[in-house]
């Protein structure tokens, strides 16, 4: 085998078989689809998961319901809508999970006899 002085070229052996570059990059490729699956997917806007009935109103920036519903138990919703988004959730304490963009919200602290309304984003 003559060499024009590519490494990667240079690896590949007289047999033709893969070089060690080529089973590299196929190693690499393998386990960047493994991470791939493996990270969560961050919704851009409101998601919320339930452990029971609790209803669910968010209105967009222009003052249109774009979201109105009884959530029921092991149910996952996800919202988005032109910011600021107002939302207003009844029975709170139903509230598996709250995010917004990623980020934890505890929609708990935000209740009035268990009822919230607060506005998405939160202001610090």
């Amino acid at each position: 085998m003559i060499s024009d002085g590519n490494p990667i070229e240079d690896s590949v052996g007289e047999s033709g078989s893969p070089s060690v570059a080529e089973a590299v990059e196929e190693t690499v490729e393998e386990v960047v689809e493994e991470i791939v699956e493996i990270l969560p997917i961050i919704f851009d806007g409101l998601d919320m998961s339930f452990t029971n009935e609790c209803w669910v109103q968010v209105r967009d920036s222009s003052g249109k319901t774009i979201y109105s519903a009884v959530a029921n138990r092991g149910d996952q919703v996800q919202i988005a809508g032109s910011e600021p988004l107002s939302v207003i959730v009844g029975r709170v304490d139903a509230v598996a999970s709250a995010l917004y963009k990623g980020t934890i919200i505890d929609v708990s602290s935000l209740t009035n006899t268990n009822v919230a309304r607060f506005t998405l984003p939160l202001n610090p």
